[in-house]
């Protein structure tokens, strides 16, 4: 099956937008059965705001410590992105490891903790920081291209920005489910995007806009009631407006990266072992992929089913 080609559920033609949707609700299902993964994405907001206000506290002292302006390409601000870059990949690999981890245990009936999640994951901790010093060398990279280019290079940045995202789609769970480390597993995670998640990119383009539907129309949503209350004189009651709207759209946004999480390890595990849990659609997940083995030259982790 190609990505121009329909698909066929129960005997019935499915377009890439209803599939994206049926993707979308079999996840949720998924999502609510083990409802402490919302608290993930949750522990990995608090983390980025507090390295956020460290940024910018060592950002004023180096500020207030200077008397020279300090040049953008200077060692200490290129430093700092770096430090910036590598601590928010980290948190945000070691979060996507906590969720590979629980739902690899649910896909093959046991029910693993937030505990438990956690554990595995720090077990992964060098392979994860490794990971994260890989891909913020290449988002600096990418952005130093970016900025000091013209035209050309930016798009060209932006191509191999987005050549380097597809090649490391699943790396996280090649760490997690195959005990990879993090230089065999930016390979491995290629060769499964190629040779079977890569023929459905369209299928889960449209299950991506879902939830991009769903955001802007809760913010324009929110826009529009906090202009009607500030036209109105009611100020207060329209920043309480804004406030709760925001708070909202925060937790979608998390939500979002939950569903992305749990996507990417389920694809990957049917990618490696043909496995897809008995309480989501396996017609769904088989038509959408066209599988071809994908050899791992590392053993998947031991199933653990303990609560």
């Amino acid at each position: 099956m190609t990505s121009s080609q329909s698909l066929s559920l129960n005997g019935q033609p499915v377009g890439r937008i209803k599939a994206g949707w049926l993707l979308f609700r079999e996840t949720w299902r998924f999502t609510m059965l083990d409802k402490e993964l919302l608290l993930v994405p949750i522990l990995s907001f608090v983390f980025h705001v507090v390295l956020f206000g460290i940024l910018v506290s060592l950002a004023l002292l180096i500020m207030l410590g200077s008397t020279t302006e300090i040049p953008e390409d200077s060692p200490i601000w290129l430093g700092l992105m770096l430090f910036a870059y590598v601590v928010g990949a980290f948190i945000l690999a070691f979060s996507q490891a906590v969720i590979s981890h629980i739902v690899y245990v649910r896909a093959h009936g046991g029910n693993a903790s937030l505990a438990q999640g956690f554990v595995r994951a720090w077990s992964h901790g060098v392979s994860l920081f490794v990971w994260s010093l890989i891909t913020s060398t290449v988002g600096i990279i990418l952005h130093l291209i970016s900025e000091r280019s013209q035209l050309l290079g930016k798009i060209l940045a932006l191509v191999l920005g987005g050549a380097w995202g597809i090649l490391t789609y699943f790396v996280v769970p090649a760490m997690v489910v195959s005990n990879m480390s993090a230089f065999t597993a930016i390979p491995q995670s290629g060769r499964v995007f190629r040779q079977t998640w890569g023929e459905t990119v369209v299928s889960n383009i449209s299950y991506t806009l879902i939830f991009f539907l769903l955001f802007v129309t809760w913010l324009l949503s929110g826009t529009g009631l906090v202009i009607v209350m500030l036209s109105l004189g009611m100020s207060s009651l329209a920043a309480f407006i804004a406030l709760i709207w925001f708070i909202a759209a925060v937790f979608l946004l998390l939500v979002s990266s939950i569903f992305g999480g749990i996507l990417k390890t389920l694809l990957y595990m049917y990618a490696v072992e043909g496995t897809v849990p008995t309480n989501f659609n396996r017609e769904l997940v088989e038509k959408m992929l066209v599988r071809q083995t994908v050899q791992t030259s590392t053993p998947a982790m031991p199933m653990q089913t303990t609560v």
